[in-house]
């Protein structure tokens, strides 16, 4: 028999001990299990950390003996929409024990109660659907773009969603590895434009100044100046260590990229963030050229990038060209809900937005992709 639940705002005093049972439960299925919990804690204090954390919002579902059987968060971040800076919150850390799924819309609708404006990445069908009905307007997708560094039998089976046992012997692979790194090195070194890609240590003025010259041109995309950058990325940040590469001009700072690499294996390579001024695709193109060497010498097996094609970032034809493949069962909806009438009409287009994979602070919650 299924327990009666109830909606409660999160209290981490009188609550955490049960939120933590629950998390380990929502995720007992992993092999990591409880290094998964310490990782999550840690996004969770976190994200405490942010300019707008008193703004943070929690709910859990509580049965009658008190255990936490649901959770949902919204996590607000600065956004700039046609030309004026915004909060908005964004949907994170969502799940519920199966045996208490029909409860799921209970915290889904208290968070459209508390919130004025949202800006939701959710890549789940169901979600998706039942935001909709509650007003929210998908407004495009966030493709997820794979390229494969190694391609050992095991890793190639990941890559392609098959079994080990229909790939073919180990020598061959080892041979097509050869050959794939000669291939792009080829295509890196016959299409260079000579653009200069340095490593950056500090995310200083410079990227104050690209991010004024990309709200110039773009009228809708979330906060990326030096203080939000040092934030995102930074040392407390649970995505550090990352390299930061970069374009530097007459203009100035053309544009950056954001790379990680995972320590478990197989190492992934995510390329994490990539904007540049509007319209220059070289230097986006110049920029995926680099991080494929980097990954490459740090022995990842992958590279995966979520991305929302833009003028600040790289075509869609330019990716392929280097070898990255789109994984359409992958894939995020980009989905806005916005209380000012003209903002809302402005961030309904998809081609107004500059939208990367990490541009949700609440992103690292689970992962590296919005948490479900």
């Amino acid at each position: 028999m299924v327990m009666q639940v109830s909606v409660k705002t999160f209290d981490k005093d009188t609550m955490q001990r049960e939120y933590v049972k629950f998390i380990s439960c929502a995720h007992a299925d992993l092999r990591t299990a409880p290094e998964f919990v310490e990782q999550h804690l840690k996004v969770w204090s976190w994200l405490e950390t942010h300019v707008l954390a008193n703004d943070i919002k929690r709910w859990v579902l509580v049965t009658e003996t008190g255990e936490v059987v649901g959770h949902l968060a919204a996590v607000p971040q600065f956004y700039w929409i046609n030309g004026h800076r915004i909060a908005a919150h964004t949907m994170t850390d969502f799940s519920v024990l199966p045996r208490y799924g029909f409860h799921a819309l209970s915290l889904v609708r208290s968070y459209f109660r508390s919130v004025q404006n949202s800006v939701i990445s959710d890549q789940e069908e169901e979600a998706v659907r039942i935001l909709r009905r509650l007003g929210v307007v998908e407004v495009g997708t966030q493709q997820f773009a794979l390229k494969a560094l190694d391609v050992s039998t095991n890793s190639l089976a990941k890559v392609l969603g098959v079994s080990d046992s229909l790939l073919v012997p180990a020598s061959i692979p080892r041979l097509l590895g050869t050959v794939l790194q000669v291939v792009d090195k080829a295509l890196i070194n016959t299409t260079q434009n000579g653009l200069k890609v340095e490593v950056l240590e500090d995310f200083d003025e410079s990227f104050d100044e690209l991010f004024e010259g990309v709200v110039a041109v773009v009228p809708c995309i979330g906060e990326k100046n030096a203080m939000s950058l040092r934030w995102h990325y930074g040392p407390d940040s649970p995505l550090a260590p990352v390299t930061v590469l970069g374009v530097r001009g007459a203009e100035g700072l053309l544009g950056y990229a954001v790379l990680k690499v995972t320590q478990m294996a197989p190492k992934a390579g995510f390329l994490l963030d990539l904007m540049t001024l509007p319209g220059r695709h070289d230097v986006a193109q110049a920029l995926c050229k680099e991080a494929i060497c980097r990954f490459r010498r740090a022995a990842a097996h992958t590279i995966r990038y979520w991305y929302l094609e833009s003028v600040t970032g790289p075509q869609l034809k330019d990716l392929r060209h280097l070898g990255f493949l789109t994984r359409k069962q992958e894939k995020n909806a980009l989905l806005v809900k916005l209380a000012d009438r003209d903002m809302h009409e402005t961030a309904c287009n998809a081609a107004n937005w500059s939208f990367g994979g990490a541009d949700l602070g609440a992103s690292c919650v689970g992962g590296f992709q919005p948490a479900r």
